[in-house]
């Protein structure tokens, strides 16, 4: 994705401006072959423009406007090398005749990793008086990306990239991986040859499956062959740069819909896997699509929130990133945010990646502090949820070339790009993350959610809580048919567990992640809901006291909470009884005397939010029941609980 540097139209302007001036040559033949070349070069002819330019400067080897219109001509061809040469002969002459001559030359010598040339240039051309203040602002923008080039070149980060090898890549320009949880799953696109396109190829997208264990040792793993996703994902068009959720189970990609490749019929898309078969592909609802270019989407971990770049109205730049949410209770995703000036520019910003830890954001910008072009970028959310002054990434990670579409595994530790660096087709690779850059590791965890009695699925709505501020980080559902649910935990909380569905006991759990962060292996839950009826029992796992007291933590406030509203909600519920248990630690009077003034303590809390007293009993049953063995740590925490007993319904 090079950028064609926006050289024509001031050496265009020149060339044609000249006209009515007396030329820099005094030589007939010279100018006549020089107005030629003018006349070619309008036409397109580049070649022929080429050869008669280069005669002009036989002619007249100090003939600078030929030389600048050389230089257009080089650039016309991809000749960049041989485009600032021709600057820089034309500066040797007369280096006052065209001072752009400067900026123009040391944007080349950047976007070419040229640093001190670039540098020395930039400063050259802010020398002068007379400069433009749109000039000058560029200017100063390849002088301060020329010192940061120069610097990282001489301290670059760890980088050693593995080539996923044939059974992932293609014999065809492969890129735009997107990676599943648990990486068993890798989707890329792939750029075929079509004749029936204009443009003689259209993108696909593939999968490959990784046969190994979750964590394995290898980077690469064992990948299956890559293929194609069957109709009717795939279609004659073009779809390319996907995300996949969090389970695998929806993919999220851009379809381009016009015959001539127009970016502007480029949209958002999803489909759903249903068993082994992908759905017939949707365009995303709302207004999440625009008449502008809509495209590169990112999926959160919790699918609850999707980034992508548009080039839509009310942006920063030509292309920013944007964020819908969605909304679980109406099933509705609401209208794209702009992520701000944190993150957005007057220049691009696109192929955003959203970390399953839902804080880490890698993105690519041509704005920011950086090696030249397009260079790859991480902002995390603070504390108050607002993305923060974007990081570099470093070289060689980045380099004067454009570098986008890079994405991390759930770990943080490895990362997927696409690049031709190290061969002439666009290949993934993979390399290890240096640690100032990587996110927070998350641990996933993958449940379901059945009636206890009936063993049937249930769709339940799931709530994970930060147990130090009892605020919802995450809350989804489970799947209407499976009852399954996926999500991915930062390992930065410790999280309390509250699952709910009307006509049932609430479920809760805690997960003590910060406790366990050398523990990243996958959880496999099973959470089974009890019917309201008499005699069913709960386990409140998250009402938590002082140790050897009946003094409730401020920790216990949301599920107390919860405990409450079920009640409220449910005026069937005739009478409850709130059951304390210890473990076997102390004398039997101590730990029935300790087991009921803990029941009575939450019993109190539900008077005092006023519950009748009628609806409500407590009792203590010391160590006389337990659920363990009291003889490991494990048991005694298990035995020591509070539970809730419906007695009686209406």
């Amino acid at each position: 994705m090079n950028k064609i540097l926006l050289v024509a139209f001031f050496i265009l302007l020149l060339s044609l401006s000249v006209f009515s001036q007396q030329y820099t040559s005094a030589s007939r033949k010279a100018i006549k072959n020089y107005e030629k070349a003018i006349s070619e070069f309008k036409q397109a002819h580049y070649d022929a423009s080429l050869i008669s330019v280069n005669d002009a400067i036989n002619e007249d080897s100090q003939f600078i406007e030929a030389y600048l219109l050389q230089a257009e001509i080089f650039h016309s061809l991809k000749k960049y090398e041989l485009e600032m040469e021709a600057f820089e002969k034309a500066i040797a002459i007369d280096r006052n005749f065209f001072p752009k001559s400067f900026i123009f030359l040391a944007e080349l010598q950047l976007r070419h990793g040229k640093y001190s040339e670039a540098l020395k240039n930039s400063i050259e051309f802010l020398a002068f008086q007379k400069n433009t203040e749109s000039l000058i602002k560029k200017a100063e923008l390849i002088k301060r990306d020329a010192l940061f080039g120069n610097f990282h070149v001489q301290n670059p980060v760890a980088f050693n990239p593995q080539n996923l090898g044939n059974t992932v890549n293609t014999e065809y320009n492969d890129y735009w991986p997107s990676l599943t949880v648990d990486e068993t799953q890798l989707f890329i696109t792939v750029r075929i040859p079509d004749n029936q396109a204009i443009s003689k190829y259209r993108e696909d997208l593939y999968v490959s499956y990784n046969e190994s264990a979750f964590f394995t040792d290898s980077a690469c793993g064992k990948w299956t062959k890559s293929k194609v996703l069957p109709a009717p994902l795939t279609t004659s068009g073009n779809e390319g740069a996907c995300s996949v959720s969090a389970d695998g189970r929806i993919l999220f990609f851009t379809r381009c819909t016009c015959p001539d490749g127009l970016e502007k019929c480029c949209d958002i898309y999803y489909s759903v896997k249903q068993g082994n078969t992908w759905s017939e592909a949707q365009k995303m609802p709302g207004f999440l699509n625009s008449e502008s270019w809509d495209a590169q989407p990112s999926i959160s971990s919790d699918g609850t929130e999707l980034y992508f770049a548009s080039s839509r109205k009310g942006g920063f730049g030509g292309q920013d990133i944007w964020v819908s949410k969605l909304n679980l209770e109406t099933g509705n995703w609401g209208k794209p945010i702009n992520l701000g000036d944190s993150i957005n520019t007057s220049g691009d910003e696109m192929s955003p990646f959203i970390h399953p830890d839902n804080q880490t954001l890698y993105f690519s910008s041509d704005f920011w502090q950086g090696m030249g072009g397009l260079d790859l970028f991480l902002s995390r959310k603070n504390e108050n949820g607002n993305w923060i002054t974007p990081q570099n990434m470093g070289y060689p990670i980045n380099t004067y070339r454009d570098e986008i579409g890079l994405i991390t595994n759930s770990r943080g530790n490895l990362a997927y790009f696409s690049s031709n660096r190290m061969a002439n087709d666009l290949d993934i690779y993979t390399f290890e993350l240096p640690l100032t850059i990587r996110p927070i590791p998350v641990k996933y965890i993958k449940g379901i959610v059945i009636d206890a009695q009936t063993r049937k699925p249930l769709q339940a709505k799931f709530s994970f809580i930060d147990e130090k501020t009892n605020i919802q980080l995450i809350s989804s559902y489970s799947d209407y048919s499976s009852g399954e649910f996926f999500i991915s935990l930062p390992i930065n909380y410790n999280y309390l567990l509250n699952v709910q569905r009307s006509n049932y006991l609430f479920y809760s759990s805690n997960f003590l992640l910060q406790e366990n962060k050398n523990s990243l292996n996958p959880l496999i839950l099973t959470v089974e809901l009890q019917p309201i009826k008499i005699g069913e029992t709960i386990v409140l796992k998250n009402i938590f006291f002082k140790t050897a007291s009946y003094e409730l933590l401020d920790k216990s406030n949301y599920e107390l909470d919860k405990l409450y509203h079920l009640l409220l909600e449910n005026e069937s519920i005739s009478k409850v009884e709130i059951r304390g248990h210890t473990d076997n630690e102390g004398t039997e009077k101590y730990n029935l005397e300790l087991s009921e003034n803990r029941a009575k303590s939450v019993y109190n809390y539900l008077i005092n939010r006023g519950i009748s007293k009628e609806r409500l009993t407590f009792k203590g049953y010391g160590y006389q029941v337990p659920v363990a063995d009291n003889a490991t740590q494990e048991g005694r925490a298990l035995n020591r609980r509070t539970e809730f007993k419906i007695l009686n319904c209406k």
